[in-house]
Parts: C-alpha cells; sequence; structure tokens
C-alpha cells in the first residue's frame, strides 16, 4: 500500500472496515523506509475522517499508536503538515497530540503556521478537543 492509495477508498465505511487499513499504515509509517511525513499524515488524515464519518471511537491500542507518531513526527516547520494533523487530531481526540499542538505555540514558528495553530486551538476549544463529535451535540 502507498499512502497516496488511501485518497481512492469510499468515503462510507465503519469502523470495522477502516481499522485494517490503520493497521497497515501504522505498520508502514514504522518502516525505516518511511521518510515522508507529509504523505503519512495525508494518509492518517484520509483514515481518520473516514473513522469520524463512522460514528465510532478509534480502537483504544490504535488510537494510542496514531498519536504517538504524531508527537514523534511532529513538524511545525511545515504549514501543510500542521493544518493535515490537525484534522487527524480533531477526528481521533489524539490527546498526545493536541498537549502537543498547543505547547508548539510557546516555540519559534512561522507567521502562517502560527495563525493555523491558534485557529485550530480556537475552533477545538468551542467543544471538547477529546470528543470528535461534540460539535455535533445539541446544548441546552
Amino acid at each position: 500500500m502507498k499512502p497516496d492509495d488511501l485518497a481512492a477508498l469510499p468515503d462510507g465505511m465503519n469502523a470495522e472496515e477502516v481499522e485494517p487499513y490503520f493497521r497497515e499504515l501504522l505498520q508502514l509509517a514504522r518502516s525505516p523506509d518511511s521518510t515522508d511525513s507529509l504523505a503519512i499524515a495525508r494518509a492518517f488524515w484520509q483514515l481518520a475522517d473516514r473513522q469520524w464519518h463512522a460514528y465510532e471511537p478509534l480502537a483504544r491500542e490504535l488510537q494510542e499508536q496514531v498519536d504517538d507518531w504524531v508527537v514523534r513526527n511532529w513538524d511545525s516547520s511545515s504549514r501543510e503538515f500542521v493544518e493535515t494533523i490537525v484534522g487527524v487530531i480533531a477526528r481521533l481526540a489524539l490527546p498526545r497530540a493536541w498537549d502537543t499542538l498547543k505547547a508548539s505555540v510557546q516555540t519559534d514558528l512561522s507567521d502562517d503556521v502560527r495563525a493555523e495553530i491558534e485557529a485550530a486551538i480556537a475552533e477545538l476549544e468551542r467543544g471538547d478537543p477529546g470528543d470528535p463529535w461534540s460539535g455535533m451535540r445539541m446544548k441546552d
């Protein structure tokens, strides 16, 4: 599997159908030959979007592995990486990656990356960053 292949998956997949792709992508991401973090991030976004639309949380084991990958591969020098990975963090409720995102505001960032991160934090904090569907719930 190539990370770009995941864009061709059907939009409507259930959690059981998405899970094997997460496992395969995680294996690929851990491979010594895997050096393109942006391509992996885009692939995680494709799967995270399908998982989110299944309205089921990702299995805890997989969530932790994706969270770990994001933290280890965090690249705040790339606006495209940040923009892509914010969608993964939001859709999968990745707690360590969320903390990394928030902490990165205190680092030396380009103006466009800082703006992207600050906007993402503001948007996610309107709901519950630990609940990907919190924005869909009716407020009393």
